[in-house]
């Protein structure tokens, strides 16, 4: 796909702090029509046996360079510009540029194209002034958020690879890599990290919001994933389909929200409403001013765990 091509397609981006339902996303907005590509992280080069092909086609159609070689170096993929941006380093026509050359695989004999991808969260500004694109924001309860990653393993734990290295172009979110000083970094707890990395994304995405941009909409993943709320779900389709949206294509996306997609491997991280009391008031501390702005923890129990009751 020429860049010029690029520009001219229509483009959605589904952007979160992960652990949200982008994966499900990815992989089913593609069955609600024939016209629309869709798909999850596509500057990422799978580990999956399954995967093998297109990652082939990423290589043969990017380059060996951009698709492995400057991702190490910290100079392309998604998480490393958005790292880059937030640091200042990057201007909006660079970003724009480096988006188009880790996707100049993607098919060019579509009308839609649907990215949903949790690391372009430090470019969403950059994405609602790239022609023809739009962007759709999911925010998520922090305590379940942060839950959910404990459980999930990876961000901030001892097998964190990218954690461990912290260079180049392995680097996770931390103060440091977005040009922050926060010297108390260093004795915090990965569940301290975990309610930091929360804020500083979803308030990305909560400032995005305010200079309304008729481009951009945002939902709750409570209200498509738990609540199944089907006003919310016909917006969100709505949104991302346009006028190939009818309600056959709800109903199928109702049966599809039966069954789980990226479900945790384990469970022992338990639910906020048995966390001991100092849990609760950690992540108060440093997530409760845009969790309350968002809606979340305003629950008497809540209340009463974080000593405000």
């Amino acid at each position: 796909m020429r860049e010029s091509d690029f520009l001219k397609l229509n483009k959605i981006f589904i952007i979160s702090p992960g652990r949200t339902g982008t994966k499900f996303l990815a992989e089913n907005m593609n069955k609600m029509s024939n016209s629309v590509y869709s798909i999850h992280e596509p500057d990422r080069l799978s580990i999956r046996k399954d995967g093998f092909k297109e990652n082939i086609q990423k290589i043969k159609k990017i380059g060996f360079s951009n698709a492995v070689i400057k991702k190490l170096l910290g100079t392309h993929g998604s998480r490393n510009l958005s790292l880059n941006k937030i640091s200042g380093k990057l201007s909006q026509a660079t970003v724009q540029k480096r988006l188009y050359e880790d996707r100049k695989w993607i098919p060019i004999e579509i009308d839609l194209y649907i990215e949903a991808n949790p690391q372009l969260f430090g470019l969403i500004e950059e994405l609602l002034n790239l022609k023809n694109s739009r962007v759709l924001l999911l925010f998520r309860d922090p305590r379940d958020w942060v839950a959910s990653w404990v459980n999930r393993g990876s961000w901030y734990d001892r097998k964190d690879i990218l954690t461990q290295i912290d260079m180049f172009g392995l680097k996770r979110l931390t103060p440091k890599n977005i040009g922050q000083k926060l010297p108390e970094w260093k004795n915090y707890s990965r569940f301290q990290k975990l309610c930091w990395a929360w804020s500083i994304m979803n308030g990305i995405f909560y400032n995005s919001c305010k200079p309304n941009y008729s481009n951009l909409t945002y939902f709750f993943f409570e209200d498509i994933f738990v609540n199944k709320e089907a006003t919310e779900i016909r917006r969100l389709l709505i949104f991302l389909l346009g006028e190939v949206y009818n309600d056959n294509i709800l109903y199928n996306f109702m049966d599809l929200l039966k069954k789980k997609t990226n479900t945790n491997p384990k469970e022992s991280f338990p639910k906020w409403t048995h966390w001991d009391p100092s849990l609760c008031v950690q992540l108060e501390y440093m997530c409760g001013n845009l969790m309350s702005k968002l809606g979340y923890g305003k629950e008497n129990y809540w209340l009463k765990k974080t000593g405000r009751f």
